[in-house]
């Protein structure tokens, strides 16, 4: 019997902070369904990592990045 290897998977997280508020966005699917949490998720096939936050802050909280 072999064993199995880990899969490897990126995942996003995005903090972001006004003062002592940040955005939470509700979790909808079958996984934590009802709980708050940071914008989060895997980004798309070739996507740049900051991208990725960028769209899943927008998506999940409405909030848009702008680059300085």
């Amino acid at each position: 019997m072999h064993p199995q290897l880990a899969q490897r998977v990126i995942d996003t997280r995005v903090i972001l902070r006004d003062g002592y508020r940040a955005p939470l966005s509700g979790r909808g699917g079958p996984s934590g369904y009802g709980q708050w949490c940071l914008p989060s998720g895997t980004p798309d096939t070739g996507e740049v990592l900051g991208a990725d936050a960028a769209r899943k802050l927008l998506e999940e909280t409405g909030v848009t990045v702008c680059s300085p």
